[in-house]
C-alpha cells in the first residue's frame, strides 16, 4: 500500500470515528428538588402549587391537592426548547423515595398542533410505556423508573404549559430526560423493585 492509499485509509476511519461518536452522544435535561435552576421545570398553577415537603431531610415535590376524586392529576414538568425535537423516541427515569402505594404513569405531549394555553387535547397526554419500577410500594426508600416516550412533540400543549405529566408519585426527588436509555437504567430499576417477604404460614394441604 502506498503512503497516499494509506493517508486516505487513515482519513476514511477517522471520519466513521467521527460519525460514531456524534451518532452516539445523547443529551440530557434533569429537574432535581434539592437543586435551584433545573433545566426542566415544574408547570405549575399559582392557584394550586405543587408540594414542597422535607422527607429524610431531602426536598421532594408532591401533586398538588387535587379535590375532583375522579381525575387522576400529577406534576408536570416544562421541556426547554433546547432539547431536541426529532421525532425520535426519548427516555425519562423518575427518582423518588417510594412514600406512597400507587401505580405510576407518564402522559406527554405529542400534538404537533398550535398551542392552545390550557385547553384539553388529548394528543398532548400520550401515554408514555414502562419499561420498569412503575409500581409505588411504600418501601420509603430511594427508587427508580423509567418510561419510554414515543415520538413527542414537546410542543407545551398541556395544562399550564407543561410537556410531560407524572402521577402516582408522592415523593419526586428528580427527573431526568435523556435521548438515549442508559445502559444499566431498567436493571437498575428492577434491582430496586421490593421482593416479596416469605410467608409465615404454610400449609400442609395447600388447596
Amino acid at each position: 500500500m502506498t503512503a497516499e492509499a494509506r493517508l486516505r485509509a487513515l482519513a476514511r476511519l477517522t471520519c466513521a470515528v467521527l460519525v460514531c461518536a456524534t451518532t452516539a452522544r445523547s443529551e440530557s435535561v434533569r429537574f432535581d428538588a434539592n437543586v435551584a435552576g433545573n433545566e426542566l421545570t415544574i408547570a405549575e398553577d399559582a392557584a394550586a402549587p405543587v408540594q414542597r415537603l422535607t422527607v429524610d431531610g431531602k426536598t421532594v415535590v408532591a401533586p398538588p391537592a387535587n379535590p375532583n376524586y375522579f381525575e387522576r392529576d400529577g406534576i408536570r414538568f416544562r421541556v426547554p426548547d433546547t432539547f431536541p425535537r426529532d421525532g425520535k423516541d426519548v427516555y425519562l427515569i423518575v427518582e423518588h423515595l417510594d412514600q406512597n402505594i400507587a401505580q405510576m404513569a407518564v402522559r406527554f405531549d405529542r400534538d404537533g398542533g398550535p398551542a392552545t394555553p390550557n385547553v384539553y387535547r388529548p394528543a398532548a397526554y400520550a401515554g408514555a410505556a414502562a419499561l420498569a419500577g412503575y409500581t409505588a410500594t411504600g418501601t420509603g426508600t430511594p427508587r427508580r423508573a423509567a418510561f419510554q416516550l414515543s415520538a413527542p412533540s414537546f410542543q407545551h400543549h398541556q395544562r399550564n404549559g407543561g410537556d410531560i405529566q407524572i402521577e402516582g408519585v408522592r415523593s419526586l426527588a428528580r427527573v431526568t430526560l435523556t435521548t438515549e436509555l442508559p445502559a444499566d437504567a431498567v436493571e437498575q430499576a428492577r434491582r430496586e423493585i421490593p421482593q416479596l417477604p416469605k410467608p409465615q404460614l404454610a400449609l400442609q394441604k395447600p388447596m
